[in-house]
């Protein structure tokens, strides 16, 4: 199911029924493992997490209660590399709610 919902009103919507709510932004950043990096900044990974596609899995095992992603910039990487783009969405979607903004 899609929604119109601005993600800026999606983020204060979530925020308000008790979600964790991080933001990355990858605007500009033109090297998938800083990408990665910046995601995983965002949501609170140790500095040992890997900047790969395998610990990104590893990652969101450990985040817990509600969460959501507001990634803004994502759309270099799913221009340039439209793969990666959808792996990282798809690993995401099964743990985090993914705003794309």
């Amino acid at each position: 199911m899609t929604h119109d919902l601005p993600a800026s009103a999606a983020v204060d919507a979530l925020l308000a029924a008790g979600w964790r709510v991080a933001t990355a932004d990858t605007a500009g950043v033109e090297d998938r493992r800083e990408v990665l990096g910046r995601i995983g900044e965002a949501l609170g990974f140790p500095e040992t997490f890997g900047r790969n596609l395998d610990a990104l899995n590893d990652s969101l095992d450990d985040v817990t209660g509600p969460a959501a992603l507001h990634w803004t910039g994502w759309a270099a990487l799913a221009y340039d590399d439209p793969q990666q783009f959808a792996m990282i969405c798809s690993i995401m979607g099964d743990r985090v709610l993914l705003l794309l903004g």
